[in-house]
């Protein structure tokens, strides 16, 4: 009488079966391992092109502190300065230096050049309405002294030789 094999697993089996899992295990390694060294390289590479700005971070990364970068820069040549040269160095490092004047009060000043009275000056008038303290007018005009309707042109006249049209 025939019997039906079964199909059993033995310990030889397991050992060809289990092989497949083991290998992918260990090819997973590899790859995890390049990946964490290549951040690493990265990290370091970023620190060398950005170095850190405190003083603390500094000594951190190297024993020197962050002058460690200029052992590595060749020296600046030396040369001896004309007077003019250090003399003009002196005078820009004082022009940086001196603090910028503030005008409290800025002003515009307006001139007119008209040979008799002013064409627009009603319309001067309205523009200048509300902004007194912001404005200075001069009319120059011909000797002969025009009239003026607006108040900002009263008394502003400057007199001079006669005007060419």
């Amino acid at each position: 009488m025939k019997t039906a094999k079964g199909w059993r697993l033995g310990m030889g089996d397991l050992k060809l079966l289990s092989g497949h899992r083991h290998a992918r295990a260990q090819l997973r390694r590899p790859v995890w391992i390049i990946i964490l060294i290549s951040f690493f390289i990265l990290f370091l590479i970023l620190v060398y092109v950005y170095p850190p700005q405190s003083s603390s971070a500094c000594y951190i990364f190297s024993s020197r502190g962050c002058k460690a970068l200029s052992v590595w820069l060749p020296p600046v040549p030396v040369r001896e300065f004309t007077d003019e040269e250090i003399a003009s160095r002196v005078v820009i490092k004082e022009i940086l230096s001196t603090p910028p004047i503030e005008i409290r009060n800025p002003k515009i000043a307006f001139m007119f050049l008209s040979s008799g009275s002013l064409p627009f000056e009603k319309l001067w008038d309205k523009f200048f309405r509300g902004h007194e303290e912001r404005f200075t007018v001069y009319v120059h005009s011909s000797k002969g002294k025009p009239v003026h309707v607006s108040r900002y042109f009263i008394n502003r006249d400057i007199r001079s030789e006669q005007v060419h049209e």
